[in-house]
């Protein structure tokens, strides 16, 4: 396994214990709510307004973040299918097209030789223009 490959694997299985995490918080904050919800149903049903109020806060509370690890759970899945449909993609890239400087000698080939002259007359454009920027700040 080469250290592309060794990255990838590590960061999908950060990923996915991330997952994992968040669905164990997402459970017991269901858990609350179920529990939140259930002493506002008994707090009604024996008239304590204030007990009702207070856990109805409480409720709320809970429903907050049972929504917010929710989106972060749709963020992380979604995160992992992106990465895993990438790097099983450039998985299947040769070994010897990831070695950067080869690739670099074959898109050099490819793109053909660069015109001397062109970059010698940009350069002394650049020159040009830092010289005349230098006469107008003095």
């Amino acid at each position: 396994m080469n250290p592309y490959q060794k990255a990838s694997k590590e960061y999908l299985i950060t990923l996915l214990t991330s997952i994992k995490k968040i669905r164990k918080e997402i459970g017991e904050q269901r858990a609350l709510r179920d529990k939140w919800s259930g002493r506002v149903d008994l707090a009604s049903k024996h008239r304590k307004e204030d007990l009702r109020r207070e856990a109805e806060q409480r409720l709320g509370e809970t429903l907050s973040s049972l929504q917010r690890l929710e989106g972060e759970e749709s963020a992380l899945l979604a995160e992992f299918r992106e990465a895993h449909t990438k790097y099983d993609i450039e998985g299947t890239i040769p070994e010897s097209l990831s070695d950067t400087e080869l690739l670099l000698e074959r898109l050099t080939d490819a793109a053909g030789p660069t015109d001397p002259l062109k970059e010698e007359s940009a350069r002394l454009a650049v020159e040009a223009e830092l010289e005349e920027l230098k006469k107008r700040t003095q």
